[in-house]
């Protein structure tokens, strides 16, 4: 492997081709890396490129480091996908996991404020909506977007019993990465109301959120609305 002039450093050159192993499924998730020294032998770059490389992409949470052992592709379980994305507790500190109450799953046209939020290659996307419940409690609506062309099928996994971006990871070989949440106060609407149990006019707490995979390619707008009452709500993106 050898540097282009007047392209990508060779370090991003290495980033993009681990990235490109990952995708393809060379190195599946929670897989060791090959050592920085082999990969460098690999890709005849020297072994200061591939730890920039991998340093790069640690910092963004594709990879992780374990003392002692070695670098891995980092997975999605349901359980750090929830403590990582979607931190609900108490306010003593005891976490919380949300449950599905209600879950439709359809297939249409994208809006055109959908169509300009997602990396979509039709105007057709997937629509997720659901009510979610906290220790019996109805707290969380959720309206989420998804690409159509990236998640084909995805209503056969109905009712998702998982965290999302598990099952997009385990089933769809898609790896979030990050997300951009924007954070408003809104009132309760009728249909907010109803559903959630509270007051026409009540506080809640509204999450609009855009998620990235390993491409940087935005597959999923998501509009949360949370019934905050004795909850906390953090997220580490």
């Amino acid at each position: 492997m050898e540097a282009t002039v007047g392209f990508r450093p060779l370090y991003q050159q290495v980033y993009d081709l681990i990235i490109k192993k990952i995708s393809d499924g060379t190195y599946v998730p929670g897989e060791m890396l090959p050592s920085e020294q082999q990969l460098a032998k690999q890709l005849n770059v020297s072994q200061g490129t591939v730890r920039k490389a991998l340093d790069a992409m640690t910092a963004e949470k594709i990879l992780e480091r374990r003392q002692g052992k070695g670098t891995f592709v980092s997975s999605q379980t349901p359980e750090r996908s929830a403590l990582r994305f979607f931190g609900f507790s108490k306010p003593d500190g005891q976490e919380l996991r949300p449950e599905n109450d209600e879950e439709t799953i359809k297939r249409r046209k994208g809006t055109a404020r959908e169509l300009d939020h997602l990396d979509n290659s039709s105007d057709e996307i997937y629509e997720i909506a659901r009510v979610r419940s906290i220790e019996g409690k109805p707290t969380i609506i959720e309206k989420i977007v998804i690409c159509a062309d990236i998640f084909d099928g995805i209503q056969d996994f109905s009712p998702i019993n998982t965290e999302l971006y598990s099952l997009y990871q385990k089933s769809f070989g898609v790896h979030v990465i990050s997300t951009i949440d924007e954070i408003s106060a809104v009132n309760a609407s009728k249909t907010d109301a109803k559903r959630l149990g509270v007051d026409v006019g009540a506080p809640l707490l509204n999450i609009q959120r855009s998620t990235f995979d390993i491409h940087k390619r935005c597959i999923e707008y998501r509009s949360t609305r949370v019934d905050t009452r004795g909850i906390i709500y953090s997220a580490t993106l």
